[in-house]
């Protein structure tokens, strides 16, 4: 089981006139990937610091930095899953806010959760040993209606999510030093606060990088 959170960018797309660059930036850093639905992303944890200011300026492009709040929104992206089974990816109008929206299968429910990553979206339940995934749905099915994509061994999956988890705040983490240390940013912990979904809140101190930094 492959599990990561990845997101994607305009810099991306071949039409755009920085592609070449940022696609060798992204080779170098090893962190391309494509979607089930043939999309190229880049798997966060592994962004570096060059290709990242990249994806930054992209981002904020256009919006008036006293504007952050109100304008400026989340990466698109989301949870890139990989198994002998199939394969599940974030959808359109995903973004790594939707890391909440995994969480909640690290807790067993016998109902069907909705799953937002994007549209359409899926539905999940877990029990003591397995986690289950539907297939895609743009509407509401009734359970019993609910269609199953992806059987996944609980402890497994788990393990895989806290990983990924994991590697989203190195992630986070590396973008609070990339906006902090470059004085192109204004409104700099306004910047974080949407960048992250609040893992580095506006109101507060920002907290000290992890310890290995």
């Amino acid at each position: 089981m492959h599990l990561y959170f990845a997101l994607t960018s305009p810099l991306l797309e071949v039409a755009s006139d920085a592609n070449p660059f940022v696609m060798q930036l992204a080779r170098a850093d090893d962190a391309l990937l494509r979607t089930d639905g043939g999309q190229q992303a880049l798997r966060v944890e592994r962004i570096g610091e060059t290709l990242l200011h990249r994806l930054l300026f992209e981002r904020v492009r256009g919006i008036r930095p006293r504007h952050y709040a109100d304008q400026l929104a989340r990466f698109d992206g989301g949870l890139h899953l990989e198994t002998a089974a199939g394969t599940l990816d974030f959808q359109c109008c995903g973004d790594l806010g939707d890391v909440a929206e995994w969480e909640q299968l690290l807790t067993p429910s016998a109902e069907w959760l909705e799953i937002w990553i994007g549209h359409p979206w899926v539905y999940a339940r877990v029990d003591a040993e397995t986690v289950y995934i539907s297939e895609y749905y743009d509407y509401k099915p009734a359970p019993a209606d609910i269609e199953l994509r992806l059987r996944l061994p609980r402890a497994e999956f788990a393990a895989a999510l806290q990983a990924a988890i994991a590697g989203l705040h190195q992630f986070f983490h590396r973008l609070r030093r990339v906006v902090l240390s470059h004085p192109a940013f204004d409104n700099k912990l306004t910047l974080l606060a949407v960048l992250t979904d609040g893992y580095f809140p506006a109101t507060e101190p920002l907290p000290a990088p992890p310890q290995e930094w």
